[in-house]
C-alpha cells in the first residue's frame, strides 16, 4: 500500500480505537481504501479458519463511509468532513456508490507476468542496472525498457533503497517483543514516542503473544549494546508496566530497511582527522561515503552528479564513493521496496532447534521453502533473523487472502524434523518504518548455495546483476 493520506491514516487509528480491536486492517483497491474486520472462527474439526469481513470505506478527506448506511448518512458525514476542513458553507457532494470491494480485489493481479517477473528480479538485485542492461535481457529498446519501469514503478509503488551491511558498520540488529500487563498506551502515543528513537528501525502492532515488535540497531560492542538498551527501556514508555524480551539477532534472509533518522548514529562513524588519527584506517567511513549512503538510502537510483551537487561533494565523489563502499562490502546494493501490494497481513513464525541431528537431515525442505518456486511477485519472506538464545529462527512472511498462519506453521511441521514451530502473532499495524518486500533472486542467497551443495537442487545459470 502507498504512503497513505494523513487524513485517511488518522480515521482508521480512530476506528481501530473505536472498536477495540487489532485486527482491523485497511486495503487500497484501485485507489480507494476500505476497512475490514479479520475473525478468526473454528470449525467443528477444530481447525481455525480466517474470515474478513467488510466495515465501510475511509475517503480521501478522512469521511468514513459505513457498509450498509444510508447515502443520506453518507452525505451527512461527508458534508461535516467539509465544515470542518473549510469552516464555513455546508456542501453536500454527489454520492456514489462505491465500487464492490471484492470486485476491485479479483482485479489485482497478485501474480505478475513473466516480463514484469524479470523486470522486478533485476531492479531487486541491482536498483541502479542500465536501462541498456535490462533492455537486452528482454528483447527490446532501451527507451521500451525505460517505459515499462516507469510503468512498474507506479503500479507497484516501488522505492529505491539502500541495503547496507550494519555490522560492517558497527552495528547488530536486535528484535525486541514487549508484552503490557495492565495498560496498553494509544497507538499514536506509542508512534509519537517511538519514531524519534534513531536506534528503532521498526516498530509494529502485534495481535498474539505479544502487543508490539521492534527491530534495533545498537552497536556491535556488546557493553555499549547492553547500554543502550537499558537506556531505551528506562526512557521510552516508563508508566506503562510491560515485559521487554530482547535477543540480538542476524539477517540471514532480506533485510530491514533503515530510517533516515538513523544517520544521526551513524554519523559518529565517520573517520575525523586528530593527532591520534591523522590518516582514515582501512575500512573507515568518510565524509563523502556517509553523505553518499545517507543520500542513496532515500533514493537509491538517484543520479551520482545529482548526489555530488546535494551533498556538495566535489564532482565523481558520489560515484566514486558508490563502487568503494560495494567493494568493502559497506553497501551490499541498491535494491527496491514494492510498496503497492495487496497481502491481509505479516506474520511472525518462531522455529526452535531441539534435535540437530534430525534438523540437519530434513534442513533441505526448510532451504526450499525459504527460496520458494520464484513465480510470485514478492519473495516468500519478507525478513529472516536467526537466533542465538534460544537455538532459532524468526521468519516474518506477507500473507494473502486466504492464506493461513496455522496452516503454514503444520505444512513447516510436517516437512521438518528436530524442531518446533510456533506462531509469535501477526502483524496488524507498522507504526514506524517498514518491511522491504522485493523479487529477489535466491541464487544469491546462502540458503540455496546450500541446496546446490548438498546437491538438492540442479545450479541455475549465473546472473551478474552487478555488471548491468
Amino acid at each position: 500500500m502507498r504512503i497513505l493520506p494523513k487524513a485517511v491514516k488518522e480515521r482508521f487509528e480512530e476506528i481501530k480505537l473505536e472498536n477495540k480491536a487489532r485486527h482491523i486492517y485497511l486495503k487500497e483497491l484501485s485507489g480507494r481504501f476500505y476497512v475490514y474486520n479479520m475473525e478468526y472462527l473454528a470449525e467443528k474439526t477444530g481447525r481455525k479458519v480466517r474470515k474478513s469481513y467488510y466495515m465501510g470505506r475511509i475517503t480521501e478527506e478522512g469521511v468514513f463511509l459505513r457498509k450498509g448506511g444510508s447515502g443520506d448518512e453518507r452525505k451527512l458525514e461527508a458534508a461535516k468532513a467539509l465544515i470542518e476542513k473549510y469552516g464555513g458553507r455546508v456542501i453536500i457532494p454527489e454520492f456514489q456508490k462505491p465500487e464492490d470491494p471484492e470486485k476491485a480485489e479479483e482485479e489485482i493481479a497478485f501474480e505478475p507476468s513473466e516480463e514484469e517477473r524479470i523486470i522486478l528480479t533485476i531492479l531487486s538485485m541491482n536498483g541502479r542496472a542500465r536501462f541498456n542492461s535490462i533492455a537486452k535481457v528482454l528483447g527490446i529498446t532501451p527507451q521500451g525498457a525505460a517505459r515499462k519501469i516507469r510503468k512498474l514503478e507506479k503500479k507497484y509503488g516501488i522505492e529505491y533503497l539502500a541495503q547496507m551491511n550494519m555490522n560492517r558498520l558497527g552495528f547488530f540488529g536486535h528484535i525486541a517483543f514487549i508484552k503490557f500487563h495492565d495498560k496498553m498506551p494509544s497507538v499514536e502515543y506509542i508512534k509519537r514516542t517511538f519514531e524519534n528513537q534513531p536506534l528503532i528501525q521498526l516498530c509494529a502492532l502485534i495481535e498474539g503473544q505479544y502487543d508490539l515488535m521492534l527491530y534495533l540497531l545498537l552497536e556491535a560492542d556488546s557493553a555499549k549494546a547492553r547500554e543502550q538498551v537499558e537506556e531505551l527501556r528506562e526512557r521510552l514508555l516508563p508508566e506503562y508496566l510491560a515485559t521487554w524480551h530482547i535477543k540480538p539477532v542476524a539477517e540471514v534472509y532480506g533485510f530491514v530497511p533503515v530510517r533516515d533518522l538513523f544517520f544521526d548514529v551513524l554519523s559518529k562513524k565517520v573517520w575525523r582527522r586528530t593527532l591520534e588519527n591523522p590518516r582514515p584506517r582501512e575500512g573507515s567511513l568518510l565524509q563523502r561515503e556517509f553523505l553518499s549512503l545517507r543520500s542513496l538510502n532515500s533514493g537509491g537510483n538517484k543520479q551520482f552528479q545529482d548526489i555530488d551537487a546535494e551533498c556538495n561533494l566535489t564532482r565523481g565523489a558520489a560515484r566514486y564513493s558508490y563502487y568503494k563502499m560495494l567493494e568493502e562490502g559497506m553497501l551490499e546494493r541498491i535494491t527496491i521496496n514494492i510498496r503497492n501490494i495487496m497481502f491481509s497481513y505479516n506474520g511472525i513464525i518462531f522455529m526452535e532447534r531441539g534435535d540437530n541431528k534430525k534438523f540437519d537431515k530434513t534442513r533441505n525442505q526448510l532451504r526450499l521453502d525459504i527460496i520458494g518456486n520464484g513465480s510470485k511477485l514478492i519473495s516468500n519472506y519478507s525478513v529472516i533473523f536467526d537466533v542465538m538464545d534460544p537455538d532459532g529462527v524468526i521468519f516474518i512472511s506477507p500473507f494473502q487472502k486466504n492464506e493461513i498462519i496455522e496452516s503454514k506453521i503444520d505444512n513447516l511441521k510436517s516437512k521438518i524434523d528436530g524442531t518446533t514451530f510456533s506462531k509469535i502473532g501477526i502483524i496488524t499495524t507498522t507504526l514506524v518504518g517498514t518491511f522491504c518486500n522485493r523479487c529477489f533472486d535466491n541464487q544469491y542467497t546462502i540458503q540455496y548455495q546450500n541446496l546446490v551443495k548438498t546437491h538438492a537442487i540442479e545450479p541455475k545459470p549465473y546472473v551478474d546483476y552487478a555488471k548491468m
